[in-house]
C-alpha cells in the first residue's frame, strides 16, 4: 500500500507502507502524541489524554503498556500489538479486559503514585501542566480527582487496541463487544506507519465507533454545583451538624473575603474553592468538599506566591491545635486535606484559620 502526498505547487512524492520496527515504537508514537487518536469518531466531547502512563503494573500479568488520563478524568487503556504477533488474534482482547479488572476499584492514590514515578510529577499536576492558560483558569485540581475517582470505581474505562493493521477476527469481536448486549466501551485503532524520504505518515482509523457504539458516555464532571446542592448531598451523608455548620461558616467566610467562590463540577461529590485573583489569574487557598473534608491548596499556591507565603500557611496552620501535626512537604507540593471537624474543634480555631487566610489573601495580592 503507498500514499501519494505533495506540498501545494511541489510535486507528487509516494510515501511507502513500512512496518514498525517493534511494539516499543507503536507505543511510542501515541505516548508521545495522543492527539493520533482519533476520539472526535466517538464523540467530539472527549478530550485527548493529557497525561500517557506507560508500563503500569498487573501483578502476575506483566503490564499495561498505556494508561491515559484526561482532564475531565476520563481514563483510556491502550494495548499494543503487531500484526505479526499471533496474539493480535486470540490474546489482546483478554488482555486489556484483564488490565481493566485490575484497575476497576483502585484508589486515585494509585494512579497519582504511577505519576510520580514515571513522569516526576504528581498525576494532577501533569494533566493542569498539558493545558493551555485559559483552560487552566477553569479546571479545578478537587473535581479532576472526585472524577478520576468515580472513574476508576465504577470502571468505565475506554479500553483501545492498537495494531498496525487489523484482521477479520479481531475486527467482528470488536463489533460484537461494541454493539452487541456488553456495549463495552473497546475500540481497535489502526495505525498505517508510511516513510517518504525524511517524513514520516501515519493514517489513523478506529474500529469499532460505528453509530451505535456512539452512544458511549463522555466521562466527565457534571454541571456546577451551588450552595442549596451542596449543603443537600452534606445532609445526604449524614455528616454531624457540627461539621455542616462549621461547613457553612466556611462558605460564609469564602463569600464575604473570597474575590470569588468556585463551586466544582465533581459528579458525585460538591466542593467549593477560596479563590483570590490577581491579574485575571486564579489563586486557590483552600477548597471544602460535601463529604466533609477540607483540603489545603499548597499544590496550586506554589506557583502563585513566594516561599514566604506558603511557609506562613503551613506554620499558620500547625498553630491550630488539631493540625499541628499537619504534614506538608519541603517542596509544597501538596494538597493535605482532613476532616473539617477534627481539623476545627471550637469556634476559636475555625477564626484563627480564617485569619490565617486572610493574610495569605493579602500576601498573594501584594506579591508583584
Amino acid at each position: 500500500m503507498k500514499v501519494i502526498w505533495r506540498q501545494k505547487g511541489n510535486r507528487w512524492e509516494i510515501a511507502f507502507g513500512k512496518g514498525y520496527r517493534d511494539e516499543a515504537q507503536l507505543q511510542s508514537f501515541l505516548a508521545e502524541y495522543p492527539a493520533m487518536i482519533p476520539f472526535e469518531d466517538i464523540s467530539d466531547k472527549i478530550p485527548e489524554p493529557k497525561a500517557m502512563l506507560r508500563e503500569v503494573g498487573l501483578p502476575g500479568s506483566g503490564s499495561t503498556d498505556i494508561v491515559g488520563v484526561d482532564e475531565l478524568g476520563g481514563i483510556t487503556i491502550l494495548e499494543y500489538k503487531l500484526a505479526a504477533n499471533p496474539e493480535v488474534k486470540r490474546k489482546v482482547i483478554g488482555q486489556v479486559l484483564e488490565y481493566a479488572a485490575f484497575l476497576w476499584h483502585k484508589p486515585y492514590s494509585f494512579l497519582d503514585r504511577i505519576a510520580m514515578q514515571r513522569l516526576g510529577k504528581p498525576l494532577a499536576q501533569v494533566v493542569h501542566d498539558s493545558l493551555d492558560a485559559e483552560a487552566q483558569q477553569d479546571w479545578q485540581e478537587p473535581a479532576f480527582i472526585d472524577s478520576v475517582t468515580e472513574t476508576l470505581a465504577e470502571g468505565k474505562f475506554r479500553m483501545i487496541v492498537a495494531v498496525d493493521s487489523i484482521n477479520d477476527d479481531l475486527r467482528q469481536t470488536i463489533e460484537y463487544l461494541t454493539e452487541g448486549p456488553s456495549r463495552l466501551e473497546l475500540y481497535a485503532l489502526e495505525l498505517t506507519y508510511f516513510m517518504s524520504g525524511e517524513r514520516e505518515i501515519v493514517i489513523p482509523h478506529l474500529h469499532g465507533a460505528t453509530p451505535a457504539a456512539r452512544v458511549a458516555r463522555p466521562s466527565g464532571s457534571a454541571s456546577r454545583w451551588n450552595e442549596d446542592r451542596f449543603f443537600e448531598d452534606a445532609i445526604r451523608r449524614q455528616l454531624p451538624e457540627m461539621e455542616i455548620a462549621q461547613m457553612r461558616e466556611l462558605l460564609r467566610f469564602c463569600e464575604e473575603q473570597a474575590t470569588r467562590t468556585w463551586w466544582g463540577g465533581g459528579k458525585e461529590t460538591g466542593s467549593f474553592t477560596h479563590h483570590v485573583m490577581r491579574e485575571g489569574k486564579a489563586i486557590s487557598i483552600y477548597t471544602v468538599f460535601s463529604d466533609g473534608r477540607i483540603q489545603f491548596n499548597f499544590g496550586w499556591l506554589r506557583s502563585r506566591v513566594p516561599d514566604r507565603t506558603l511557609v506562613y500557611y503551613r506554620d499558620g496552620l500547625r498553630a491550630i491545635p488539631n493540625l499541628k501535626g499537619l504534614s506538608v512537604r519541603e517542596d509544597f507540593n501538596q494538597w493535605p486535606t482532613v476532616r473539617v471537624s477534627k481539623a476545627f474543634i471550637s469556634d476559636e480555631d475555625l477564626t484563627a484559620f480564617e485569619r490565617v487566610v486572610d493574610e495569605v489573601r493579602n500576601q498573594a495580592l501584594a506579591t508583584p
